[in-house]
């Protein structure tokens, strides 16, 4: 694919679509990822699988959220890595209950009770990496391999006795290597797909060396386009945890203002893992006059429980004079 301003961009091949062989450490894990949204149907739902092998011996993780009218359904659990967990193409979780496999495309398959669901993914663009590391360890230590792609997504789900047939827009993700959760003091993730050329990927976290890292790009048919400018402004309940939605504001290397404005249209679903509260709400992404669907995710926790914050993104907690954060910005709402 051509790159447009910012990094490198890797494009991984088919078989990096399949497990990796575990490295060194307990932080070693390998998860894949699926946001996905049916606006005709008004369902969706978010599955992660995670993978821990050198963690007390092997440790899995099932993330699983699915919405529809009138009813939602919210797994967050942690399982034993059993040996039938791990296959040649895929990974599973939870006795089988969560399972991915690519066989020339992704396909998920969930089954809990009254939950019978089956996806079919068709990719819109190469699986690529645009995670910018910039040598920062910290980084490193959460995303070492992080593949994003837009997809169109298919199958059928039947949710408490009733039947769907699915076509909607997903996001995917794969990851692999280190990734130390206690790296991450707070972040921001948000992705989406507008149609089959059109897709988006914003990150902004607060890492533990109190640095915050804000990268983003934007996929336009065979181009990505970097952002030099990324803000992404939560719009966060009183419980000062989850999520309804926010903005995100990105200026392309192309000098272009792109901004994305997300609706929720399910309600915030809650996970925890290593300490992190991480909380995907499903949303309608407006951009301009164009629709389409995505996530906003996000962790709040920059105290680490009683910790001070030493750098804040766009606020002052230092004595004495100092510019003002807001007004000095390079990029405001």
């Amino acid at each position: 694919m051509e790159v447009l301003g910012g990094g490198k961009i890797l494009e991984y091949s088919a078989e990096d679509e399949c497990p990796h062989e575990a490295g060194p450490g307990e932080n070693w894990q390998e998860s894949v990822v699926l946001i996905w949204w049916d606006a005709k149907n008004a369902i969706g739902g978010y599955c992660r699988i995670g993978h821990e092998p050198n963690r007390h011996g092997g440790e899995s993780v099932i993330w699983t959220a699915v919405f529809t009218p009138d009813h939602a359904f919210h797994r967050s659990a942690g399982f034993p890595l059993a040996p039938g967990d791990r296959t040649p193409n895929g990974f599973a979780a939870g006795n089988g209950a969560s399972r991915f496999e690519y066989d020339g495309h992704g396909i998920w398959r969930i089954r809990e009770p009254g939950l019978d669901l089956t996806l079919h993914l068709e990719d819109f663009h190469p699986a690529i990496d645009g995670y910018v590391k910039n040598g920062t360890r910290e980084l490193s230590d959460v995303s070492s391999n992080h593949v994003e792609v837009s997809c169109r997504v298919t199958g059928r789900l039947v949710a408490q006795g009733k039947e769907y047939d699915i076509d909607g827009l997903g996001t995917r993700d794969h990851g692999w290597g280190r990734r130390d959760w206690g790296s991450i003091l707070a972040h921001r993730w948000t992705v989406g797909t507008i149609d089959k050329d059109n897709s988006f990927c914003a990150v902004a976290m607060h890492l533990s060396n109190d640095t915050i890292a804000k990268f983003g790009w934007v996929v336009r048919g065979d181009k990505v386009i970097y952002a030099d400018k990324v803000e992404i402004i939560a719009y966060l309940s009183c419980d000062g945890a989850s999520n309804v939605g926010g903005r995100t504001l990105m200026t392309l290397s192309t000098g272009e203002k792109y901004e994305l404005l997300f609706d929720p249209v399910a309600p915030a679903a809650m996970f925890n893992r290593h300490g992190v509260c991480c909380v995907d709400t499903l949303s309608r992404v407006t951009w301009g006059d164009q629709i389409g669907y995505g996530v906003f995710e996000t962790s709040t926790n920059p105290q680490a429980g009683t910790r001070l914050p030493k750098t804040l993104d766009r606020g002052i907690n230092g004595n004495g004079w100092q510019p003002n954060p807001f007004t000095n910005s390079t990029q405001r709402g």
